[in-house]
């Protein structure tokens, strides 16, 4: 159960950094402001329980290749230090995209 416990703070972990990363906000072409990072510390005990806590059901989630999580909407590109985009992710249209209430459910399955 501890690691149960632990897998489940570091997806909530990797869903509040994912866009600490190199990622342009300006090509987020919404209207939603950018989060300030929560800290682990600052996190209420239900947010150790729950991923997704503080985000929306109806908001879209992806999984990243890395294994980190994007939620929101619109595009969002990764960028080289050249300015180069190296990655972009369509977070309303990507077929691996779900809402987080579809998250939940899926891994509620998971841990059956």
């Amino acid at each position: 159960m501890k690691k149960l416990n632990k897998v489940w703070l570091g997806l909530g972990a990797l869903l509040v950094f994912a866009g600490c990363s190199s990622v342009d906000a300006l090509e987020q072409k919404t209207s939603e402001p950018i989060q300030e990072p929560v800290y682990v510390e600052d996190m209420p005990s239900e947010a150790m329980d729950d991923p997704f806590y503080g985000i929306d059901d109806d908001q879209r989630v992806l999984v990243l290749p890395d294994g980190g999580m994007l939620t929101g909407s619109g595009i969002v590109n990764v960028y080289d230090e050249d300015g180069n985009v190296t990655e972009s992710y369509d977070l309303d249209n990507d077929p691996n995209s779900m809402t987080v209430q579809e998250a939940r459910e899926k891994l509620l399955e998971n841990q059956r």
